[in-house]
């Protein structure tokens, strides 16, 4: 039984490598008929809805995963990955109160610290679309500051410019709301005090 199982989730998955979307469905619901609980496949599943822009069906899957009838055993790394998926796709259609709560979830049970900062900074960003207060922010970036604890900083340099440089790195310095929010401080910095240089990529 397990082997036929591990065939059909192998031929499923080959079909969503290849962007092969229906017949993905088709074949992981062959999945979920032997094994109505195999989260791996209804974790690829909401993958496939999201590549189709098929949100409420995504948000279906994944509620049903991570909010289930019946207790469940899912291991860290696909309940953090889970829980990325919903604030994303809560995000995208504008509950930014609930993508933020999501977001932290994964940051808590993600195991990797460098996706747990990524979490961390979803779930900051976010809280710009609704009524955060200043100390809910305060208390977002006490605890994404503390992923950074254990980190060694840089040694201090005392450099001999006259100004203090500045770098600014986006990948939008370009038509975007990036480029439009950010004109009048590339305009308006106080040029006897700095220089200020742009990377885009």
């Amino acid at each position: 039984m397990q082997s036929m199982v591990i065939a059909v989730y192998d031929k499923a998955y080959n079909y969503y490598r290849q962007g092969l979307f229906f017949l993905f469905l088709q074949t992981v619901r062959k999945v979920n008929v032997l094994v109505p609980r195999w989260l791996q496949a209804q974790l690829l599943e909401a993958h496939i809805y999201r590549a189709n822009k098929a949100v409420l069906s995504e948000i279906r899957i994944l509620q049903a995963m991570l909010y289930p009838k019946l207790p469940i055993e899912m291991d860290a790394a696909m309940q953090a990955e889970a829980w990325s998926l919903l604030g994303a796709v809560y995000s995208f259609i504008g509950r930014n109160e609930d993508a933020k709560e999501a977001f932290l979830a994964s940051a808590g049970t993600e195991i990797n610290k460098e996706q747990q900062m990524v979490e961390y900074s979803n779930a900051i960003f976010v809280s710009n679309y609704f009524g955060t207060s200043v100390k809910e922010f305060q208390e977002l970036y006490k605890s994404y500051c503390g992923l950074f604890a254990d980190v060694t900083p840089y040694p201090l340099r005392f450099c001999s410019h006259r100004k203090l440089r500045i770098g600014y790195l986006s990948a939008d310095f370009r038509q975007h709301p990036v480029a439009y929010f950010s004109a009048v401080l590339l305009e308006k910095f106080n040029r006897d005090r700095f220089e200020v240089y742009c990377y885009a990529f």
